[in-house]
């Protein structure tokens, strides 16, 4: 606690001072918007880059698993993605029909729903330069198959089972990613 008030101190006065404060990381994986580290990280973004956010969601195929979800972190950390909010819950048929709704006249609409309300999710909030690209190359193609063969490194390669078992979400561009974090995160 002591060090990252300290830090947050010297972040604050370097600012006003007018020096550029550029740490690569301070926030860890799993560090909540509660923590004093997230508080310093977001005091650094200050510096005046350009700082995207996105939503992000582990589906109920890997949230489940602690070991999974711990990789997947590890993977958004080692992209230079900062977590910003996470949050475990289980999604209503109904938040799952709205958050879709883009899907609804399509035939795999009604299995979507009911896999996305069958158990836990773990939605997030990434930030970070480009994070909208950079989690999306991430996560790799929807279709976990073609991940394996096209993107083998990737978390739907890894984790992921087939196009809806496909172990994540992520927002297809910046307006998807405001609309998706208000309505994940109330």
């Amino acid at each position: 606690m002591a060090r990252a008030l300290g830090l947050l101190i010297v972040a604050l006065v370097s600012v006003a001072l007018g020096a550029t404060v550029t740490p690569r990381r301070i926030c860890t994986a799993s560090s909540t918007p509660s923590t004093p580290s997230s508080l310093v990280a977001r005091v650094c973004v200050l510096r005046g880059g350009a700082t995207e956010r996105t939503f992000a969601m582990l589906k109920p195929d890997v949230a489940k698993d602690s070991a999974t979800v711990n990789g997947i972190k590890a993977m958004i950390d080692g992209a230079g993605l900062t977590i910003e909010r996470e949050e475990r819950c289980r999604l209503s048929r109904r938040q799952c029909e709205t958050f879709y709704a883009e899907h609804a006249e399509r035939s795999f609409f009604p299995d979507l729903v009911r896999f996305m309300s069958s158990g836990p999710v773990i939605k997030l909030e990434l930030s970070g330069s480009d994070a909208v690209k950079r989690w999306r190359t991430l996560l790799g193609p929807t279709n976990s198959a073609v991940a394996r063969e096209k993107a083998p490194k990737s978390v739907r390669a890894l984790f992921g089972t087939d196009q809806q078992r496909n172990a994540a979400h992520g927002s297809d561009g910046v307006e998807s990613a405001k609309r998706e974090l208000s309505l994940m995160f109330k």
